[in-house]
């Protein structure tokens, strides 16, 4: 049996009809076994059983290789074989506005008692001690969501759900696009493909002193600031320096996360060597698309906003934005008969130390 065999899944029916025909050369009269009988009942059963069954042998068989390893299987290849953890989810953190008309207030907001949302994203107060909303008055909230994952970085306009406040509207600094209002973005867990990628480069680590890919590594395993996900290392003259430039899955890094990345490289960088942590240079470009299809639905439009949101994720650092990854996440939603990008005009072409950050409008046009 090769690994191939070992690791192709069988069918209930492949493996039925391979046990009928073992009993049919055994002299059992399959043929006249009809379906709900007895014996036929206990064929389909036995094969049933077969199948489950060679769902857990190519399980294993995968999971013991790192190309081919998935999901949880993965993550226990990871950690026992390379000392690698699969990263969290993480929750996304900011502030909320309360503001309330100049007849209503004051009101008590007891500790981790505020919940607003949107409709899809919860998010929680996390005050651990009394706040006072004043009369006719503002204030900032600090909530976090409910559920872990990038999702809850852009919620649109938020109700509140409790307390029952009369005369208050909650809005946010920044609420339903951009990310001021954030204090900590939310991070999805991390992918299969990232958990394979930091593995190989953990051996990396293990050479005298430490390679370019070390550093990467490190700055990307960073326990204290999970949300870095591409780094980017550029080494210096030749007098020991080495810069690191770092981003996320939505941008470039922010203050903390580099002194975070900093803090983990000064304690694990050879004598010799003098990292600096730095943000990735945020190279701003404006998507505009006209996407002519025969459904114009919001859902469909986020069809292509989500391809969009997938592509700046993946983006490398140093890596151009080309424009027909552009055009491909525009025909991503269904019936699309022509797409128009008007902006970027060209590839936009980043130095080595640089990210593409897209903005996007995305306009649905009937045939």
């Amino acid at each position: 049996m090769t690994f191939a065999d070992l690791t192709r899944l069988r069918t209930r029916t492949e493996l039925r009809d391979a046990l009928l025909t073992r009993l049919g050369d055994a002299g059992f009269p399959v043929t006249s076994w009809p379906l709900g009988g007895v014996a036929r009942t206990l064929v389909e059963g036995v094969a049933q059983g077969a199948a489950d069954l060679w769902l857990a042998v190519a399980a294993i068989a995968r999971g013991m290789l790192l190309d081919r390893a998935e999901r949880d299987w993965l993550t226990e290849l990871a950690r026992s074989h390379y000392d690698v953890a699969r990263q969290p989810a993480t929750f996304t953190q900011g502030y909320v506005r309360l503001t309330a008309v100049p007849s209503a207030g004051p009101y008590t907001i007891s500790p981790a008692s505020l919940v607003v949302s949107d409709g899809t994203r919860t998010f929680r107060s996390t005050n651990a001690l009394a706040l006072t909303l004043a009369v006719g008055g503002t204030l900032d909230v600090p909530v976090q969501a409910e559920a872990a994952g990038a999702d809850s970085n852009v919620p649109s306009v938020s109700v509140l759900v409790t307390p029952a406040l009369a005369g208050v509207d909650v809005t946010s600094p920044a609420w339903g696009g951009g990310a001021t209002w954030r204090t900590a973005d939310g991070v999805d867990e991390e992918g299969d493909a990232s958990v394979r990628a930091r593995c190989r480069a953990r051996w990396s680590t293990l050479g005298r002193g430490a390679t370019l890919a070390a550093y990467a590594y490190l700055a990307t395993t960073c326990p204290d600031a999970p949300g870095v996900t591409r780094a980017a290392v550029v080494p210096g003259p030749g007098d020991g320096t080495v810069r690191v430039y770092l981003a996320t899955a939505s941008g470039v890094a922010s203050p903390a996360e580099v002194a975070a990345v900093q803090a983990y490289l000064d304690v694990r960088a050879p004598s010799t060597d003098a990292p600096a942590a730095h943000p990735a240079t945020a190279v701003p470009v404006t998507v505009t698309l006209a996407v002519q299809a025969t459904d114009v639905s919001t859902a469909n439009r986020a069809r292509i906003e989500t391809a969009l949101g997938a592509l700046q994720e993946n983006l490398a650092l140093g890596q151009r934005l080309d424009i027909g990854a552009l055009y491909h996440a525009a025909y991503q939603a269904e019936g699309v008969r022509n797409a128009t990008l008007t902006s970027p005009a060209a590839d936009v072409v980043v130095s080595d130390d640089a990210l593409a950050v897209m903005t996007w409008t995305v306009t649905m046009v009937a045939p």
